[in-house]
């Protein structure tokens, strides 16, 4: 199995199911949901509808997550309540909702768990492994970026760079624009293919045959000028070892869960068809509403995920899609996966 040189952070935004698991839950009663000129959609209508438009999604939803719980349980695997600290502060943050923070914070144990699940065997040589095939793709550079109102100035922030003058410094003052004063310029740290991505492979080309900190590159678009600086690249073992657990986490997730789904008894009113499983494309991570790309919970929701069935499963084709499309509201230290 090979792969393509995008990697994820950060992936898809989060599905609104979690927002049908709390008004599905305990404890969330309200006499309505909303009054129309004065005639109110009662909780049970409003329940009622988002059953028949999301209903056997989510159910789908909550049987993976259950599978994953109980393979854990079995492998003696768990997320300690120090492990979940953090981001149970970020979901306190996000909602003052009893309920929702409930559902939230069990998506977050899930998605832990199931991490952990997929690299209890990973081995220190194979991270090594690991490395010396892909550090180059995996490799992350500390990009910062600047609009100047003219070509002249941008040439001057270019000799400046060469004289030893931090681009911080000088996007705090010269930048044409308040968010790259306010943030010093800087765009986060990104690979090779989403520098491509966002700027083409020309640009790419100009920013590796530079030393990082020595030198700009230069573009002019939309009659504006953008200079580009590389800082530095973070290209060691340690760096990259977060990144590089999840290329083997990813490449090791379709036979897990094909595994879980093609052994389960799953029985349900809501599955009309008793042959038929949850789509392993239900549990792949994506960034929760308080992570960069996260949706708000009031974006709707992404197209249904057709179902799988078990007839046509195999650990080659077990129904996963692991094509992961680039967000339209991406940020820097976003990057995209896909397993061929």
């Amino acid at each position: 199995m090979s792969f393509t040189k995008r990697l994820s952070d950060a992936r898809r935004a989060f599905t609104v199911i979690v927002v049908m698991q709390a008004f599905l839950g305990v404890g969330c009663y309200r006499a309505s949901e909303a009054t129309v000129n004065g005639d109110a959609i009662v909780q049970e209508e409003f329940i009622a509808a988002l059953k028949l438009a999301q209903g056997h999604k989510m159910l789908q939803k909550l049987i993976i997550q259950k599978l994953i719980f109980q393979e854990a349980k079995r492998s003696g695997v768990s997320i300690s309540e120090e492990e979940m600290t953090p981001h149970l502060q970020d979901i306190q943050k996000h909602t003052n909702d009893e309920t929702l923070a409930k559902v939230l914070a069990n998506e977050v144990r899930a998605r832990l768990t199931l991490r952990r699940l997929l690299l209890k065997d990973l081995t220190e040589e194979r991270v090594k492994e690991l490395h010396s095939l892909f550090a180059e793709d995996l490799a992350r550079y500390e990009l910062y970026a600047m609009t100047t109102p003219s070509r002249t100035e941008a040439d001057m922030v270019s000799d400046e760079i060469k004289k030893g003058t931090a681009f911080e410094v000088l996007a705090a003052t010269h930048s044409k624009y308040k968010a790259d004063r306010m943030r010093q310029g800087h765009r986060g740290n990104l690979t090779r293919s989403q520098i491509s991505a966002r700027w083409g492979p020309a640009v790419l080309e100009q920013i590796l045959s530079q030393k990082p900190g020595t030198g700009c590159v230069t573009l002019e678009a939309e009659g504006e000028i953008l200079v580009l600086h590389v800082k530095a690249i973070q290209s060691d073992l340690n760096s990259l070892r977060s990144s590089i657990e999840d290329l083997e986490a990813n490449s090791r997730r379709p036979e897990l869960i094909f595994r879980l789904l093609s052994t389960a008894n799953i029985t349900s009113p809501y599955l009309s068809d008793s042959k038929r499983l949850p789509s392993t494309t239900l549990f792949q991570d994506s960034p929760l509403p308080w992570e960069p790309g996260g949706m708000t919970l009031s974006a709707p929701p992404p197209a249904p995920t057709p179902n799988v069935n078990v007839q046509n499963l195999t650990p080659e084709n077990p129904g996963l899609n692991t094509t992961v499309e680039p967000s339209p509201s991406a940020t820097p230290n976003e990057t995209d996966l896909q397993i061929e």
